[in-house]
């Protein structure tokens, strides 16, 4: 895995995918970003590629999980 060796304040980039993408889609672009030097994660949304747990749902994505996913990253990754 290229993201191990990288030092522990390597920047991060956030894949946030399309309406119509998914996660699985990204994996091509994580991995080049590896190569760079920058660490990747593709945040998916709710329902995509998976049954929904809790009533809401938005297309462009709900702000509260993207909140969470973000702190998720930053608790990992702080610098």
């Amino acid at each position: 895995d290229a993201t191990r060796a990288l030092p522990a304040d390597a920047p991060i980039m956030i894949v946030l995918h399309t309406v119509t993408g998914s996660g699985r889609e990204s994996w091509h672009f994580t991995r080049e970003m590896g190569r760079m030097g920058w660490r990747s994660c593709v945040f998916n949304r709710v329902g995509n590629g998976m049954p929904l747990k809790t009533p809401r749902f938005n297309v462009m994505g709900e702000v509260d999980d993207t909140k969470l996913q973000v702190a998720a990253v930053q608790a990992k990754y702080p610098n």
